[in-house]
């Protein structure tokens, strides 16, 4: 049994979930008894995705010939569901239709791979896809307790695996609970460097879930006070989690801004993020950017259409994503800044997206050789400059 495909093919169950569970209309994550064709449907696909997840575990079995028709059926079954989702035309947020449009995409290109013998190939996409499930289930104060979680916890013995696949198959199956006790558990281990932890991009995923899912700054300021007793913190990080619990208590005591307007809300801390940042990519703003992510998306979810309200939200997303995002991957900034120039063509929002937009491609393709922007992305850069109204 090779463990370190465990997390490649929990995304299979992770992708399966996003797709089900958020973004088709009228299923919901009680665990009851299907009671429509979908969720049958989905309920079908539980049980192919959890088939080639438990053929995953051993590499023999995993690239066996007599397993092959096995394992593609479940791979096509995930491809098939989020092709579905883009043919049903659901109207969704634009955060929620990007990852809806990358679930489609690393579905089929995966499938394509695994046919063509690369596998490696095809489960890293399918680590993708679980980005994908842990970026979605990360943005918005969970509702409820999905049960089926639990037992496919139980069936996997999810304790047996390491800790960052632990977390992501947790967060997958809307564990947000057991998940920050992983995180923290590893935040304590002695064999594991700070460094290392902070390199990885944990201490920005712990922090998604405790502000945007669970809303409890207090523990993640609780949280980075005790890993800041620890020895080997180098003096950078130190300084940084410092900051950091001042903010997640500034926030914790803020009670007029829970009770804000959500986008006047994720507009204050957004600007109060940006003044926290000295530097390009400085994490001292962390904190601020992911509260205002999680006020911006509270926002989203109540539908408005004013355009010129949305570009600005699209626009302070975008911004916010760049300096939050763990994926290396699609990146979500450059869909969200599309869409605010979109919107709102005309709108000062969107000429602020754009300019951003513009560095933020710039700097993707500055190396040694200076600025190599590739054909088709200045052409796209181009096309949505012609969108804006001429300077005045």
């Amino acid at each position: 049994m090779n463990k370190s495909h465990l997390g490649a093919y929990a995304v299979l169950l992770a992708a399966m979930l996003l797709a089900t569970l958020l973004l088709m209309p009228g299923v919901g994550i009680t665990g009851e008894r299907p009671t429509t064709g979908t969720q049958v449907t989905m309920q079908h696909l539980f049980r192919d995705l959890s088939i080639v997840f438990y053929l995953s575990l051993d590499d023999d079995k995993f690239q066996d010939a007599a397993n092959r028709d096995e394992i593609l059926t479940a791979l096509y079954a995930l491809a098939a569901n989020a092709e579905q989702l883009s043919a049903h035309g659901i109207e969704l947020s634009a955060p929620n239709d990007f990852l809806r449009r990358s679930l489609v995409r690393d579905a089929n290109e995966a499938v394509m791979r695994f046919r063509q013998g690369h596998f490696e190939g095809s489960r890293f996409l399918l680590d993708q896809l679980m980005t994908n499930c842990f970026t979605c289930h990360s943005r918005l104060p969970t509702e409820r307790r999905f049960e089926p979680g639990d037992r496919f916890l139980d069936q996997i013995g999810v304790e047996s695996l390491p800790a960052e696949d632990q977390i992501r198959v947790q967060v997958a199956t809307r564990q947000f609970e057991a998940a920050l006790s992983t995180y923290e558990k590893m935040f304590s281990s002695r064999t594991v460097s700070p460094s290392q932890i902070a390199n990885s991009g944990a201490f920005e995923d712990y922090l998604k879930i405790c502000i945007r899912v669970e809303k409890d700054c207090n523990r993640a300021a609780t949280t980075f006070e005790t890993i800041r007793w620890r020895k080997d913190v180098p003096l950078f990080l130190d300084s940084r989690l410092e900051r950091w619990v001042e903010d997640l208590k500034e926030i914790d005591k803020s009670d007029a801004k829970k009770g804000s307007d959500p986008l006047d809300c994720g507009r204050v801390l957004l600007r109060d993020a940006q003044y926290r940042c000295a530097f390009p990519n400085d994490p001292q703003g962390t904190v601020l950017f992911v509260a205002a992510s999680g006020c911006l998306h509270r926002y989203l979810k109540t539908s408005p259409s004013d355009p010129k309200r949305l570009a600005e939200t699209y626009y302070l997303l975008g911004v916010a994503e760049a300096h939050v995002s763990t994926s290396y991957w699609r990146s979500e900034t450059d869909y969200l800044l599309e869409t605010a120039i979109r919107t709102a063509p005309s709108s000062v929002y969107a000429r602020m997206a754009y300019n951003f937009l513009e560095e933020y491609t710039a700097s993707g393709y500055t190396g040694s050789s200076g600025v190599n922007i590739p054909p088709e992305a200045q052409e796209r850069l181009d096309e949505l400059r012609s969108l804006l109204l001429p300077r005045p």
